[in-house]
C-alpha cells in the first residue's frame, strides 16, 4: 500500500509527510578521473639526477583535463517525503531538499541522479539489490505528493495498477499482439480513464 510503512529511524519535520524509504541504495556522485599525461612526438627525456628527468626536443608534455564519472562512495538507506530525498549511510549522509531541485534524471534506469541548488556536483542514489520500489520511481511519487497532495498521489498509483493489471490481462490474451495493438489498447484504457 501506499505510502509504505513509516520509517523509525528517520523524524519527520513539521508538516512532512512520509512516502517510502528504500534500503540497499548506495549514494553516487561526480568525480573527477585522474590525470594522465603524455609525451608529444619529437621530445627525449633524460635522467639528470636520481628521480630528476628533464625533457627537450621539439615535443613535451600534454596533460587534457581528466574526464568526470558517476562513482558510489557510500551504501546506506533512503528516506522520501513530500519536501525532500534523504540518504543515510556508514560514512556521509545527503538531503536533496525539493525547495532548491534544479532537476532529477533516471540514472542506470532505476537509481536517480538529482541536482540542487546548493550543490554544485550532481548526486544521487542508485539502488545496490532490487527491492521494492526503485529510487527513481520513489522520487517521482514524492515530487506527485510534494505537488499535488498524497490523495491525488494514491490515487494516481491505484490507478496506475489498475492499467498494469489490464495490460498483463490483454497480453495473456494476445500472446503474439503486434506493437500497434497494444498501444491501441493503451490508448482506450487512457480514453476510459478519462471519462467521469
Amino acid at each position: 500500500s501506499f505510502p509504505h510503512g513509516h520509517s523509525s529511524a528517520l523524524a519527520m519535520k513539521k508538516d512532512e509527510v512520509f512516502v517510502y524509504e528504500t534500503p540497499y541504495v548506495s549514494l553516487v556522485e561526480t568525480r573527477t578521473g585522474a590525470r594522465r599525461s603524455r609525451r608529444t612526438l619529437g621530445a627525449l627525456s633524460f635522467r639528470v639526477a636520481p628521480g630528476v628527468y628533464a625533457t627537450g626536443g621539439g615535443g613535451g608534455s600534454v596533460s587534457p583535463p581528466p574526464p568526470e564519472s558517476m562513482t558510489a562512495i557510500d551504501s546506506g538507506y533512503a528516506v522520501f517525503s513530500n519536501h525532500r530525498v534523504i540518504f543515510v549511510g556508514s560514512k556521509h549522509s545527503r538531503e536533496w531538499d525539493f525547495s532548491k531541485t534544479l532537476g532529477a534524471t533516471p540514472y542506470q534506469s532505476t537509481g536517480v541522479l538529482i541536482a540542487v541548488s546548493n550543490r554544485q556536483k550532481m548526486s544521487g542514489i542508485v539502488p545496490t539489490t532490487p527491492t521494492g520500489i526503485s529510487p527513481w520511481v520513489a522520487f517521482q511519487l514524492a515530487q506527485e505528493v510534494h505537488t499535488h497532495g498524497i490523495d491525488y498521489a494514491t490515487t494516481q498509483i491505484a490507478q496506475a495498477a489498475t492499467d498494469a493489471e489490464a495490460q498483463v490481462q490483454f497480453l495473456e490474451q494476445h500472446l503474439f499482439a503486434s506493437r500497434a495493438s497494444v498501444e491501441q489498447f493503451q490508448r482506450n484504457q487512457q480514453r476510459h480513464n478519462a471519462l467521469p
